[in-house]
């Protein structure tokens, strides 16, 4: 029964739930601003000074076997939102991994996460 608790405890300690944004309970001129934030690749920033503000990563995640499927949008909208939250005015190289299974860091059935860096223009 030790090695049961054990195994109990290490789980609770190394699984950690993904994090994710929900845009639902944000007002209509917040949701989207979120929404709009553009997405820019390197050819489209070329001659735009720009500065990095962060990198971000957003979690599209199925908790429950029940729950509606991971999906790429939800993983970019959360990108969106923690970038607009840093007062971002774009993400640049924003790359999203295919779906996954369940892994020892995230207790997702599924999951798709992206990964970009949040971008402010020069004035």
């Amino acid at each position: 029964s030790l090695v049961l608790v054990g195994v109990l405890v290490l789980q609770g300690c190394v699984w950690v739930s993904a994090p994710v944004k929900k845009l639902d309970g944000l007002s209509p001129e917040d949701r989207g601003a979120i929404l709009g934030l553009p997405l820019y690749n390197e050819g489209e920033l070329a001659g735009k000074e720009h500065a990095v503000v962060n990198s971000v990563e957003g979690i599209s995640c199925k908790y429950r076997m029940e729950d509606p499927a991971a999906t790429e949008i939800d993983a970019i909208n959360e990108a969106k939102y923690l970038a607009k939250d840093q007062g971002a005015e774009g993400i640049k190289n924003l790359k999203c991994d295919p779906p996954r299974g369940r892994t020892i860091f995230h207790t997702c059935w599924e999951s798709i996460t992206c990964v970009g860096q949040a971008i402010k223009f020069a004035k």
